[in-house]
């Protein structure tokens, strides 16, 4: 004769054990009523420097933007005549990748966030760097943008190259804007600095006008490349702009109300592995996965068999937002 114990435990969640003599032991869990996880708005975190980020519990996918650092403008030198002026060229806007990763719900992931990049008195600015997460570099890599040329001997230096989408990785990868080529002359400009990807930060402005001998201008975070320097006649080596940190941003979704229900075959005796179990899962988004041991794996079929008897608890992982069920003590 079966035996069925009907338990309700704090938080008013609702559990059944089943215990069958000579059969399956099964725990499962309802997530209908009290206790549910309410929908919410999307949730963001955001990064304008290195640190570390927890990830919510019943979170298993999170949403990663991350923008590279922007190049320096290149720095110049004594033009030599005195209607003559050198203008550094700009540094490069970082580039721009998002996507989605799988995490661990509860585990702690290092955020990488490019720095300033400086720039050089009188030669070429320091490259940007990138922005990232530790660990999934394969997946989500916004490349710095190049320092900008110096301009020490005349000519038009070479302006940086943005960010560029063979140096980046993501689902998503746009590059950053290259900077402005550098000038010699009178009445000449030095080169801007390139923006970053996608709506970030905007390149330091040229620096131009008559007998003006100026530092380059700084980029706007995240990712604006600084730009060129210009020095006037014989008014000594002047520095590019910084290049703008980069940024990350994380976001992620709280999880809706799942409900799941299992049904089960008992296995026929203590040495038998002939058990089955079916479990129905809604109110998320779906597709699912399913496990029966309290989240250590899933698997995308709601039916197991061949199973011997046991204690057996149900979770529930919604692919679509990367919710879980919460685990069972």
């Amino acid at each position: 004769m079966k035996t069925i114990r009907l338990l309700q435990t704090p938080h008013a969640r609702f559990n059944s054990i089943i215990s069958h003599p000579f059969g399956l032991v099964i725990l499962f869990i309802c997530f209908i009523g009290f206790g549910a996880y309410q929908a919410k708005a999307q949730n963001t975190q955001t990064f304008n420097s290195s640190d570390s980020f927890q990830v919510p519990a019943n979170i298993s996918k999170i949403t990663v933007e991350a923008w590279g650092g922007g190049g320096a403008g290149g720095g110049s030198t004594n033009a030599g005549g005195t209607f003559t002026a050198r203008g550094g060229a700009g540094g490069g806007g970082g580039a721009y990748a998002s996507t989605t990763i799988d995490v661990t719900p509860g585990s702690t992931i290092s955020i990488v966030v490019a720095g300033q990049a400086s720039g050089v008195s009188g030669g070429t600015g320091n490259d940007g760097g990138h922005s990232t997460v530790t660990g999934f570099e394969a997946e989500i890599f916004a490349a710095g943008g190049k320092g900008g040329a110096g301009n020490t001997s005349g000519g038009d230096p070479a302006g940086g190259a943005g960010g560029s989408v063979i140096d980046s990785e993501g689902t998503t990868v746009i590059a950053g804007q290259n900077g402005g080529d550098g000038d010699t002359g009178a009445s000449i400009e030095s080169g801007a600095g390139g923006d970053a990807a996608n709506g970030g930060g905007v390149g330091g402005a040229a620096v131009g006008g008559s007998f003006i001998s100026a530092d380059g201008n700084p980029g706007d975070v995240p990712g604006g490349g600084g730009s060129g320097s210009r020095t006037s006649g014989n008014n000594g080596n002047r520095t590019g702009g910084l290049g703008a940190a980069g940024r990350v941003v994380v976001s992620w979704i709280n999880c809706p109300a799942i409900a799941a229900s299992g049904t089960w075959n008992d296995a026929t005796c203590f040495e038998t592995n002939d058990g089955s179990i079916t479990i129905t899962a809604s109110g998320g988004t779906g597709p699912y996965m399913y496990s029966i041991d309290n989240g250590q794996n899933f698997d995308a079929s709601n039916v197991f068999n061949n199973l011997p008897p046991g204690e057996y608890r149900i979770r529930v992982k919604d692919l679509s937002t990367g919710c879980l069920s919460p685990e069972i003590p």
